[in-house]
């Protein structure tokens, strides 16, 4: 009974999301494509309900398993004629190119619903970072993350930057439950919560976003920023002793950082890190 339950509860939240996103689909499909996607997975949901109050559920579930299985080919239309709101080919190519040059990822193993036992071994994860290509496709590939977020899960104060974001409010259970239902739907997505970095916490503890430690009254510079930085004087002063790069290298490598910093409470910071190192030759 408990998975019965469970299996109407998640079509049920799947088509809280869905239906709101066939919505926005163009004239050309809302009204053919959209219609049926969304009378099969209430097809499928009613069957659901139904199987849960009757004895003898097996002729119900192949019913529902079979719409759900046509709902599936449905949905993966879906995607082919949203991918075809881009028609140049070549745009598509290059883009494809990007996405599938993606360099080394730190090896996961994750499976996702429907994934067969050797899906995580042969699809690729990641795309390539700090191309300036990789902020722009993180940010559209989670914007209906930020429409369930802030209209459906009714979040008021959210901010999210590429893979990084922040919920604020009051009610700690509640922050839960949202945490609980942006889980699900990532889910959707082939994408997961860091296991370490995603958590429910006091704002007066810090916040870590977008490199920095932000608290109520206060921005810090990261702890690991200060570390990396260190660590990079360290390695450009052996190379610049053994003549491999040059001062201008080095002051671009100073001011980058000296840019990142320069928007948190940094001043003494900066000072003291910069009077730690000096470039000699040998």
């Amino acid at each position: 009974m408990q998975g019965e339950v469970q299996a109407v509860t998640k079509v049920y939240d799947i088509l809280k999301w869905l239906i709101p996103q066939i919505s926005r689909f163009p004239r050309s499909h809302k009204f053919t494509l959209g219609d049926r996607v969304t009378n099969l997975g209430l097809d499928v949901l009613m069957l659901l309900v139904e199987a849960n109050y009757t004895r003898d559920k097996t002729e119900l579930l192949q019913q529902a398993n079979q719409k759900l299985e046509q709902l599936r080919y449905l949905l993966r239309l879906c995607k082919e004629l949203i991918r075809r709101k881009i028609r140049d080919k070549q745009t598509l190519w290059l883009i494809d190119l990007i996405i599938d040059s993606s360099n080394p990822q730190e090896p996961v193993t994750a499976y996702f619903p429907d994934d067969d036992l050797f899906v995580p071994m042969q699809r690729r994860h990641g795309i390539p970072i700090g191309n300036l290509t990789s902020q722009f496709f993180a940010n559209v590939y989670l914007n209906p993350l930020d429409h369930l977020v802030k209209e459906q899960l009714g979040c008021r104060h959210y901010i999210r930057y590429c893979d990084d974001f922040v919920i604020l409010a009051d009610d700690k259970d509640w922050l839960q439950e949202v945490k609980f239902q942006i889980g699900e739907y990532l889910m959707l997505l082939r994408l997961k919560f860091h296991p370490r970095k995603c958590q429910v916490f006091p704002v007066k503890d810090g916040t870590d976003f977008l490199g920095y430690r932000v608290f109520p009254t206060h921005r810090l510079v990261r702890k690991d920023s200060i570390t990396r930085f260190r660590r990079r004087m360290r390695r450009l002063q052996a190379e610049y002793a053994k003549g491999e790069v040059s001062l201008s290298h080095i002051r671009q490598s100073i001011q980058s950082w000296l840019g990142h910093v320069s928007h948190v409470d940094s001043y003494g910071l900066r000072r003291q890190l910069l009077q730690e190192v000096s470039f000699v030759k040998t």
